[in-house]
């Protein structure tokens, strides 16, 4: 037919050597179808009663050799043959076998692994677990939790029906841009402000138009996101525990059940006896990281804390502290992240992080030249050269720096 591979012939005398050694091996056995005076092929060098003794001898034992390796080139045919058969039949049958475990799995485990996978990322999977087949379309639906993630970017439709298949579940707000036009997206998540657990809010304008609208109120919320400075001093959130953002402004009253605060710095204007007023309330603080990205200082004056308003040095246990710095201008060390390690030194935390990423070392220091870190393991990570790093480490606190510093040629 045309079109159609037409297989190769296979040479008869490359079966034949292969069928003789598994009959040898099957007569013999193992061992003794391998020893050296086992022929398997016709293979012939000639007159061999011609040479001496020695020569009659290598003439054998060319022999044997050509036959062997004869029969190892269609063994290796055989195997390469028989691996791609394998490969085949295998990319054949796992789809088929995962289908059938599929349908052998119930819904309730199904519904599982959808809420599994829910909980391991920020995106929204139940559009796309709903659209690979009905079952897994009429499974996704049932389980609710698939469906308490609301995008601004999602359409009318789908908010109604994320909100109805959400049931009374806790919602998570995510505001990664502003909402479509003619979009009821405020509107519906005002409604509904009594069950955010968690916003992401990525929007200049739109903490600003929740406060406008009159919702202040978020008496369930845990997590806030925010790329942007907010002034949330409005907002009630008693339960709140969780906050990531640049400068987040918020209620004092909120500050006693924060237990983790993640802050970016990059071209803000970084008032650090407020920053340390709002750390010093935060009596249940866990986790604290700060990030400051090639930061801008603008020189401006900043009255100093009061000496008892200062806690103790190292009166305050948490978990960790995560400090990365990225550059920064030179004024940077002296007005910012200096004031802001004496500002640090209350806390004595079991993990330590820091990474100084092109940035001056003089970061590791306070306002009155003590080297800052303090904790039960710090690792620290630096990527300029440190000569006297050790050496000022050891002088200062009196013990070894167990580092892993990398330096730049």
């Amino acid at each position: 037919m045309e079109g159609e591979k037409t297989p190769s012939p296979t040479r008869v005398d490359e079966l034949d050597g292969l069928i003789r050694l598994l009959a040898c091996i099957k007569e013999m056995g193992w061992n003794r179808a391998f020893e050296d005076d086992v022929r398997y092929g016709n293979t012939k060098f000639g007159s061999s009663h011609l040479y001496t003794d020695p020569l009659h001898f290598l003439c054998d034992a060319l022999a044997a050799l050509q036959d062997s390796m004869f029969c190892m080139k269609t063994l290796n045919k055989v195997r390469s043959l028989l691996e791609k058969k394998i490969r085949t039949i295998k990319r054949r049958c796992d789809p088929l076998a995962l289908e059938d475990g599929m349908r052998r799995l119930p819904d309730e485990l199904l519904a599982r692994i959808f809420e599994i996978g829910h909980l391991s990322t920020r995106s929204c999977t139940s559009l796309l677990v709903s659209h690979v087949s009905f079952r897994f379309r009429q499974v996704a639906i049932r389980t609710r939790l698939l469906w308490t993630r609301l995008s601004a970017g999602y359409t009318n439709d789908q908010l109604q029906a994320f909100v109805s298949r959400s049931g009374n579940l806790d919602l998570e707000i995510m505001c990664r841009s502003p909402p479509r036009e003619r979009n009821d997206f405020l509107k519906v998540v005002i409604s509904l402000s009594n069950r955010w657990s968690s916003a992401i809010i990525s929007s200049p304008p739109l903490a600003k138009l929740i406060s406008a609208a009159g919702s202040t109120s978020f008496r369930n919320l845990k997590y806030i996101y925010s790329d942007y400075s907010f002034d949330l001093r409005e907002w009630s959130m008693p339960f709140l525990s969780h906050c990531v953002g640049r400068c987040l402004v918020i209620n004092k009253q909120n500050l006693s059940q924060i237990t983790s605060l993640e802050l970016c710095f990059w071209k803000d204007d970084l008032d650090i006896p407020e920053l340390a007023e709002t750390l010093y309330q935060a009596k249940n603080l866990q986790d604290l990281s700060f990030r400051f990205m090639d930061y801008k200082f603008y020189s401006v004056h900043q009255p100093s804390l009061k000496a008892v308003e200062i806690p103790p040095p190292h009166s305050f246990s948490t978990k960790a502290l995560k400090l990365l710095i990225t550059g920064g201008q030179h004024s940077f060390v002296g007005h910012v992240m200096q004031p802001l390690n004496s500002v640090l030194t209350y806390i004595s935390p079991l993990k330590v992080d820091i990474s100084l990423e092109n940035a001056d070392v003089q970061c590791l220091y306070n306002t009155t030249g003590e080297i800052f870190p303090h904790g039960s393991t710090i690792q620290l990570r630096i990527t300029r050269r440190v000569v006297y790093l050790q050496k000022e480490w050891r002088r200062t606190t009196g013990q070894m720096l167990h580092q892993y510093v990398t330096f730049d040629s």
